[in-house]
């Protein structure tokens, strides 16, 4: 493939691993469970430690969940991604990759940070739609989701301008909520969360004809009022 585009990266993808060679020559990272969620400029992503994948309710795990959302753009095969929010906190430099195509999958190679990343596609069915919302009680909202998969990130306004890096805090903190899942009947049921409590239920309903209407489960964490588009 000579160019990729904004289109070729449309669509869900799996993280197989990480590898950071400039910081620790032997680090990889094939444990992790990572999904990037990709629509027409929207994207969302999220990254769960294997424990808390498998619904370990350990805090310190807890808070090394990371999660971010915002808009990527994609030229001269490299792909430059703002976050509207960030579960961790501030962004240290630019998130900025070269991606390349190879017969095992998506190469991400950081150009700000040394790190070489991994992707394969996710089939999913339909369409990849994006949206922004917000709620009555300021939470900020990225819902990417097709007709059999979504990935929704909520954080508080302003959250990115909090110096607080949530994996170096003690204790609980509410910083946000970002769930993956499965698409059923219209429903959004969550199947990895920074958020364990959250599994196995529904979250959303209303996806097909985008109209969403989060569920009391989610409204517990993301405030009572009504979401509107922004």
């Amino acid at each position: 493939m000579s160019e990729i585009t904004a289109n070729h990266v449309r669509g869900l993808w799996k993280r197989e691993y990480i590898k950071i060679p400039a910081e620790e020559p032997t680090f990889e990272d094939h444990e992790t469970e990572v999904y990037w969620f990709q629509a027409e400029g929207l994207y969302a992503d999220l990254r769960i430690p294997k424990l808390v994948a498998i619904g370990k309710h350990d805090s310190d795990l807890v808070r090394k969940c990371e999660g971010f959302a915002g808009v990527s753009s994609v030229e001269n095969n490299t792909c430059t991604w703002q976050r509207f929010i960030n579960l961790q906190g501030p962004l240290e430099g630019a998130d900025i990759g070269v991606l390349k195509f190879a017969d095992e999958g998506l190469y991400e190679i950081g150009l700000e940070d040394a790190y070489l990343e991994l992707w394969t596609r996710v089939d999913v069915q339909g369409e990849v739609n994006g949206q922004t919302y917000r709620t009555e009680s300021h939470e900020t909202v990225v819902a990417i989701w097709s007709d059999s998969h979504f990935l929704i990130a909520i954080d508080a306004i302003g959250r990115l301008d909090n110096e607080t890096v949530l994996k170096d805090t003690p204790g609980q903190i509410d910083y946000g909520t970002y769930c993956f899942g499965h698409i059923q009947k219209g429903e959004a049921i969550v199947s990895l969360s920074n958020r364990p409590s959250l599994f196995g239920q529904s979250i959303l309903t209303g996806l097909a004809t985008r109209d969403l209407k989060p569920e009391p489960a989610l409204k517990a964490f993301a405030g009572d009022g009504d979401w509107v588009i922004t």
